[in-house]
């Protein structure tokens, strides 16, 4: 009994080992890894790297999420400047938030759009 179930727990570790092998080739949370990167550089250079600064504290302003040749493109709502070209594909998100996105689609901060971000990038 022993045996198998040690064999059992070897053959469940291979599969997962391979399993985030594959996951992390096709991409996985890659992109979001990539833009939580940014924010937090983006962080660094606004507020200095050893000052503790709350998140509503920052003074941000948010975000503006748009689509642009039918993918998702944030801007920074107080300077209207392009932050990120997301990859994300409008026409893969549920209606409603493509209606969202026809408006422009405002997030209050870092951690929304990061929300945002990781819940439709695939």
């Amino acid at each position: 009994m022993k045996r198998t179930t040690a064999g059992g727990i070897g053959i469940l570790c291979a599969a997962l080992a391979v399993g985030t092998g594959l996951f992390f080739q096709t991409g996985g949370i890659g992109h979001v890894t990539d833009l939580a990167g940014k924010m937090t550089e983006e962080y660094i250079r606004q507020n200095g790297e050893n000052e503790a600064v709350p998140a509503d504290a920052s003074g941000e302003e948010g975000y503006l999420l748009t689509e642009e040749e039918g993918m998702v493109v944030v801007y920074r709502s107080n300077s209207h400047e392009l932050y990120e070209k997301t990859g994300i594909p409008v026409e893969s998100l549920p209606e409603e938030v493509q209606k969202e996105l026809s408006e422009g689609k405002t997030v209050k901060d870092n951690m929304e759009l990061y929300g945002f971000l990781e819940n439709y990038s695939s």
